[in-house]
């Protein structure tokens, strides 16, 4: 993925953690990227985060995350709930961002900027507009900014600007995509020329 991020000309990558294979060990992803004049923007923790408490599991694969991105400064650590479903939805938005809010501070500590980015498959507890109205605004943001993704907004059945709108202050990060749902991709747009890949985890360099 990173060749291809390189020779497709983006500047960087941010990969979900459970991608990384032997890329885990810093040194070897340093080699990679800089092998193909790429920059780690930021890493994409995955996690469920349905208790109350991180599970163990959890505070694991947070805090290996955590120790690679204190190899890159100005690396991201995004947090991202894994979508399983809908059931007890009340408290599970609760602990999420409760989880959410606990993983921040403690990459904060460690000199690490971190955003969350919401998703929006039918299982996501982070989908509607009520999902977001609960949990965005109980981030904390001493700790954490806001990754809008204008796809999964749309999915969402909200719409993009109000909602980017709504939460400017949180903004420090986004995923721009096409989005083949309601209404025309970007590369059918006649205001827009460019197509922009799909997956989320690269960005365009100037």
């Amino acid at each position: 993925m990173i060749k291809v991020a390189g020779e497709s000309g983006f500047a960087g990558i941010e990969p979900m953690h459970f991608w990384m294979g032997d890329l885990a060990d810093p040194a070897k992803l340093k080699e990679h990227l800089e092998k193909n004049n790429v920059e780690l923007a930021g890493i994409a923790l995955v996690c469920g985060w349905n208790e109350a408490t991180e599970t163990a599991d959890e505070r694991k694969q947070a805090d290996d995350t955590i120790a690679i991105l204190k190899n890159f400064p100005g690396a991201k650590l995004c947090t991202v709930p894994l979508p399983t479903n809908r059931k007890n939805i009340h408290e599970r938005r609760l602990n999420l961002v409760k989880n959410v809010n606990a993983v921040s501070r403690r990459a904060v500590e460690q000199g690490i900027s971190c955003s969350f980015h919401p998703n929006s498959p039918p299982s996501s507890v982070v989908r509607t507009q009520e999902d977001y109205d609960v949990i965005i605004n109980s981030l904390d943001p001493t700790v954490t900014g806001w990754t809008p993704d204008v796809g999964h907004i749309a999915r969402g059945g909200m719409d993009v600007i109000a909602t980017l709108d709504k939460w400017s202050h949180l903004v420090d990060h986004i995923h721009y995509k096409d989005f083949s749902g309601n209404g025309p991709e970007l590369g059918q747009d006649g205001h827009r020329q460019a197509r922009l890949p799909q997956d989320h985890g690269m960005a365009r360099g100037p």
